[in-house]
């Protein structure tokens, strides 16, 4: 079977489930990790290491930005 295909729907995400489209969980720990005084780019290595994908520091600073104008 090609990698890049899951017929069997056996493939499960690990950031977002499969059908979900809600990534709040994680928008809350960048909020956290903010006001604690991470530097954006100390959180997106964060979030790389305990999740395995990356949060580029734009992404971060659009997260921030919802709640700290």
């Amino acid at each position: 079977m090609d990698d890049h295909q899951d017929r069997k729907s056996t493939f499960q995400p690990q950031v977002v489930k499969k059908r979900e489209k809600d990534i709040s969980d994680i928008d809350q720990k960048i909020i956290f990790m903010y006001d604690k005084g991470k530097a954006t780019r100390q959180i997106s290595e964060t979030i790389e290491d305990i999740y395995g994908f990356e949060a580029t520091e734009d992404f971060i600073f659009v997260v921030t930005g919802k709640i700290f104008p």
